[in-house]
């Protein structure tokens, strides 16, 4: 019996179980089909482990999209803070924008762009409290800053919760393979035949739906049908 080893996915070790327990339990002799309870658990335990880590994972996509969107809201303050200020005060504009244009401050990596933001507030704080630039754009430059610094933080601990189930999956494909090679051991012992403990097995590791049936027979593929006319491209509007 082959190990699956950690660089399968979760996947793979759901359809040797499940092809494994199907084999157990379909079994006559009733010592034989017992250890389908263990299988069982197995699968039991992996259907859990995949829900958390995918939840891990969905996590980090919802997060990096939040982050995203705040950066958005923050972006458009600044670009229209530096077409206000290129309009009516040059002289803040260069302090404002010293380093970089506005477009290159919005397109500046999430953290390197907060720095260069609180350096604005701080140009900003130093104004006459009724200025029209710090009046129409303070706060809102502020709270924008808040909500990126806040959705940045949300993005760092699902990443660390991501790496955190990664290491346990990784764990727990160990803890799985080892359960498997103790059935091996139960079924070479009850059966005498180590071919015979073997046939309980997958005979692959390959997706279901791509290689062939669960025999290990390759399934021959039908013949491609001829290629048919390339379809006709419509025209472009009149004045597109």
């Amino acid at each position: 019996m082959r190990m699956l080893g950690t660089r399968c996915s979760l996947s793979v070790f759901r359809w040797d179980l499940l092809y494994l327990l199907a084999r157990l339990l379909a079994d006559k002799r009733s010592e034989v089909k017992v250890l389908g309870g263990t299988v069982q658990a197995h699968l039991d335990a992996l259907r859990a482990r995949r829900d958390t880590h995918e939840g891990a994972e969905d996590a980090v996509v919802i997060a990096g999209a939040l982050l995203n969107k705040e950066d958005e809201e923050r972006d458009k303050v600044l670009l229209e803070m530096g077409g206000v200020a290129r309009a009516r005060d040059k002289d803040m504009y260069k302090a404002l924008f010293a380093t970089y244009s506005p477009s290159k401050t919005a397109r500046l990596p999430i953290q390197e762009e907060s720095a260069e933001v609180r350096r604005i507030l701080g140009e900003l704080a130093s104004l006459p409290i009724d200025h029209p630039l710090r009046v129409t754009y303070e706060k809102p430059l502020a709270t924008s800053e808040k909500l990126v610094v806040a959705a940045s933080k949300r993005s760092d601990e699902a990443a660390t919760q991501l790496s955190l189930q990664r290491a346990q999956t990784e764990r727990f494909k160990l803890s799985v393979d080892k359960g498997r090679l103790s059935v091996h051991g139960s079924l070479v012992v009850l059966t005498k035949d180590k071919d015979e403990a073997e046939s309980f097995f997958r005979p692959t590791a390959t997706d279901p739906d791509a290689t062939g049936d669960e025999s290990g027979t390759p399934t021959v593929a039908a013949p491609a049908a001829p290629p048919g006319p390339a379809p006709t491209q419509p025209k472009a509007a009149a004045g597109s």
